[in-house]
C-alpha cells in the first residue's frame, strides 16, 4: 500500500508483521493484529481483581500498547508493546522466585528497560531479553514443580498447559516471519490469541 495514504502517517517500526496495512479499515493499519489484542485486556482486567494485581495492570497496558502497535504501525506503538512485555515478564519472574521465598532487585528490571529504551530501534536486542525472560520463567515453573512434588495435578496442568500453549504461540510468530505468507490465516493474530491463553493458565497457577 502506498504510504502517502496511510491514516498514521509512514510505518516506522523495526519489524515487520505480515498482513496487508489498511486493507479492511482506513483507520486500523493491521486489523486482525490489533483486534487480537483485546485478549490480553480481558485477562489483565480479570487479574487486576487478584493479587498480583500488578501484573494484570502491566497485562492491560500491553494489550493497549499492542494495539497501538499493530493499528498504527508507528515507532511510539512498538515501544509501548515491548515495553510491556519486558515489565510483564520481570514480574511474572518476581511471583516465580517469590514461591520459593527468594526476591529479584529491582536493578534488574532497571537495567532490562534502560538497555531496551536505549536501542528500541533495533529489535534484535529487545528480542534476545524477552527471550531470556521466557527461557528463565519456564526454567523457574519447571524447577518449582520438580521440588514440589505434592503439588496438586491442578497445578502441574497448568505449567504444563502454560509451557506448552506457549510453545505452540511461539511457532506462529517465527512462521508468520520466516514465511510472511499473507492469508487467511493470521499467524501473528495467532500469536495473541495463543499468549493471552497461555499467560491466563500460567497466572491462574499463581493465584489458585
Amino acid at each position: 500500500m502506498n504510504n502517502s495514504i496511510a491514516f498514521w502517517g509512514s510505518k516506522d517500526t523495526s519489524i515487520n508483521f505480515c498482513e496487508n496495512p489498511y486493507e479492511k479499515s482506513k483507520y486500523i493499519a493491521e486489523y486482525y493484529n490489533t483486534i487480537s489484542a483485546i485478549g490480553y485486556i480481558f485477562v489483565g482486567i480479570f487479574f487486576s481483581f487478584t493479587k498480583i494485581k500488578n501484573i494484570g495492570l502491566t497485562l492491560i497496558f500491553l494489550g493497549i500498547g499492542t494495539a497501538i502497535l499493530h493499528g498504527t504501525q508507528r515507532f511510539y506503538g512498538q515501544i509501548l508493546d515491548e515495553f510491556s512485555m519486558l515489565v510483564l515478564s520481570f514480574f511474572i519472574i518476581e511471583q516465580l522466585r517469590l514461591l520459593e521465598n527468594k526476591k529479584i532487585s529491582y536493578l534488574i528490571l532497571y537495567s532490562i528497560c534502560g538497555l531496551y529504551l536505549a536501542s528500541y530501534k533495533f529489535f534484535s536486542i529487545f528480542f534476545i531479553l524477552f527471550s531470556i525472560c521466557q527461557i528463565y520463567t519456564c526454567y523457574l515453573a519447571k524447577k518449582f514443580l520438580k521440588n514440589n512434588k505434592d503439588v496438586s495435578s491442578i497445578k502441574k496442568l497448568l505449567i504444563n498447559s502454560y509451557i506448552i500453549t506457549l510453545l505452540v504461540s511461539i511457532l506462529f510468530w517465527a512462521t508468520d516471519q520466516i514465511t510472511c505468507n499473507i492469508s487467511l490465516i493470521q499467524l501473528h493474530a495467532l500469536w495473541h490469541v495463543g499468549t493471552s491463553i497461555s499467560i491466563f493458565l500460567g497466572l491462574l497457577f499463581l493465584v489458585i
